[in-house]
């Protein structure tokens, strides 16, 4: 068949339907299966998260071009459709452009300002504050503001576990309520469960300096009944080896390390899978 004779195949239905000549299709199939072999290719090679995402979606935007074009019909349909189509294409073409540019353009330790997400606050060892481990009105309105930015997205404003990030299967814990606590109810055991976590849906702050998981954990259980008392073994586990120094004798402790937030927040939805 000669290339005039797919021409008028392709076109001799006119307005009232279109039907692809057997060449043309056999020829969108060898397109469509080429690339489904160039997906499987590319998803073996890792070029690093938003490289990644950045070919997936060329690949998957090439597939979807031959099928609209094709088997949709795109290419023969009337111009305005086909101007619609393209016009929508560019928007999202530009949509990815600047949305990227403001990704691989951001500063390092860049760091999202909000109460309604979860913000890996960024920090060194925490504010100068004297003798954390001991609950005090400077600490307890540290803790009060670390909290309203990590904590209230789930836990709730006033700690009841209703916040608007709460409806997870299981459900954040009310801290007014000093029954089933996973750990015991006291300042050193929450420090080491910031600092750890709970899997799947209680993300680890281990980039929180000590003094802030401090401040955390006083105004956490400053919402319910007195805590547990602390003893000499219990904060020991947590690096307070002396009571008798404002810093509790952990003033050569390393400093912590910090990690980024993307890092962060993917290492959180990994352990919620």
């Amino acid at each position: 068949m000669s290339h005039h004779d797919n021409h008028k195949d392709d076109h001799e239905f006119g307005d009232l339907h279109h039907t692809l000549s057997k060449s043309t299709t056999r020829s969108t199939l060898v397109a469509l299966l080429i690339l489904t072999i160039v997906t499987v290719i590319a998803s073996r090679i890792d070029l690093g998260s938003s490289w990644n995402f950045m070919l997936a979606m060329a690949i998957a935007s090439v597939k979807a071009l031959v099928v609209t074009m094709y088997f949709m019909g795109l290419k023969f349909d009337h111009i305005e459709n086909r101007a619609i189509f393209y016009s929508s294409v560019l928007f999202i073409l530009t949509f990815i452009i600047l949305t990227a540019t403001d990704i691989f353009t951001r500063h390092s330790d860049w760091q999202v300002g909000t109460r309604d997400v979860f913000l890996a606050q960024k920090s060194g060892s925490g504010p100068n504050i004297k003798r954390p481990w001991e609950a005090s009105p400077e600490i307890l309105a540290h803790g009060k503001k670390l909290y309203d930015i990590n904590c209230a997205v789930c836990h709730g404003a006033e700690g009841k576990g209703d916040g608007p990030g709460s409806g997870l299967p299981i459900k954040p814990r009310n801290f007014h309520d000093a029954v089933a606590w996973k750990n015991i109810r006291r300042g050193s055991d929450l420090n080491t469960m910031l600092l750890k976590g709970i899997a799947p849906y209680m993300p680890a702050y281990a980039q929180l300096g000590s003094t802030d998981r401090w401040g955390l954990s006083h105004y956490v259980l400053s919402f319910g009944p007195a805590p547990v008392v602390e003893d000499g073994k219990s904060l020991a586990a947590v690096g307070i080896v002396d009571t008798t120094k404002d810093d509790g004798g952990a003033g050569g402790a390393p400093k912590q390390r910090q990690i980024p937030i993307d890092f962060a927040v993917k290492r959180y939805i990994q352990s919620a899978k």
